[in-house]
């Protein structure tokens, strides 16, 4: 389970739509400012969270399915061995244990992430 550290309020990042988030989840390769959405399933996750221009990660892959819903910004997603691009609307299905990863940003990205019993057959 990710720790999640409480941070004072993020100021809005520009191409944000003004969001001001609560928290971050740690990574070394740059903390993932988040808001909760609240969760209905235990161990669930339901956040909108954002990333800057330039933020990349390495792919990694959690022991539950994951959706990721593109609120706007664009980029490259890693997922199935392929670097795909994703815009405003974009939504990748992510069965457990699957590596996956937002590899390259190239415009200021606002995302929600849902996670654990998501079904995805």
């Amino acid at each position: 389970m990710t720790a999640r550290i409480p941070v004072p309020l993020i100021e809005p990042v520009p191409g944000m739509r003004g969001v001001r988030f609560s928290a971050a989840v740690p990574d070394p390769e740059g903390d993932v400012p988040i808001l909760s959405l609240g969760s209905t399933q235990t161990y669930g996750v339901n956040v909108l969270a954002g990333l800057p221009v330039g933020r990349s990660y390495a792919p990694g892959a959690h022991n539950q399915s994951v959706v990721v819903h593109i609120l706007e910004g664009s980029g490259f997603f890693f997922l199935h061995g392929n670097e795909l691009p994703y815009s405003e609307g974009s939504v990748f299905h992510i069965p457990a244990n699957v590596k996956h990863a937002f590899v390259r940003v190239d415009e200021p990205t606002l995302f929600v992430k849902h996670a654990g019993g998501v079904n995805l057959a």
